[in-house]
C-alpha cells in the first residue's frame, strides 16, 4: 500500500470545489481534513485582545458604580486565547449529493477567534 499526503493552502475559496474535482479526476481517492483558518491569525488575536480588555474595563466600571466604590489600579491581567474555530451556519451536513458536472460544494461559514480577559483592580 502506498500513501501520499499533500497539504495545500487555498486562498481563493471560490475555486476550492473545482480544485477538489481536479484532484479526484487525477486519481485521488481519499481527501481528509479540509480545514479553514484565519490568514492573519496574529492580527485577529490582537484585535480580539483589545476588544476583550475594553469590555472587561467597561464591566468592571459598571460593577464598581453599582457597588458604590471606585476602581483603583489594575493589579493583575490574565487572558486565554482560543484558536479560530468554524461556526456552524446550520447549512448542509453529512454527505452531499451533487451533479457530476458541478464542482464539489463547499459550504461558506465563519471562523471565530475568542479571547477571555480577567482584570483584577484594587477598589477605593
Amino acid at each position: 500500500m502506498v500513501d501520499n499526503t499533500v497539504y495545500i493552502t487555498v486562498r481563493e475559496l471560490d475555486g476550492l470545489g473545482d480544485l477538489l474535482d481536479s484532484a479526484i479526476s487525477a486519481g485521488a481517492n481519499t481527501i481528509n481534513s479540509i480545514q479553514f483558518d484565519v490568514a492573519d491569525k496574529a492580527q485577529a488575536l490582537k484585535d480580539a485582545r483589545t476588544k476583550a480588555v475594553a469590555d472587561a474595563q467597561a464591566q468592571a466600571q459598571e460593577l464598581a458604580e453599582a457597588a458604590g466604590v471606585s476602581l483603583g489600579e489594575i493589579q493583575t491581567i490574565n487572558f486565554y486565547e482560543n484558536s479560530a474555530y468554524p461556526v456552524d451556519m446550520g447549512k448542509g451536513g453529512g454527505g452531499v449529493a451533487y451533479d457530476a458536472a458541478s464542482a464539489v460544494p463547499i459550504q461558506p461559514g465563519q471562523l471565530t477567534v475568542s479571547v477571555n480577559v480577567n482584570l483584577t483592580y484594587s477598589i477605593k
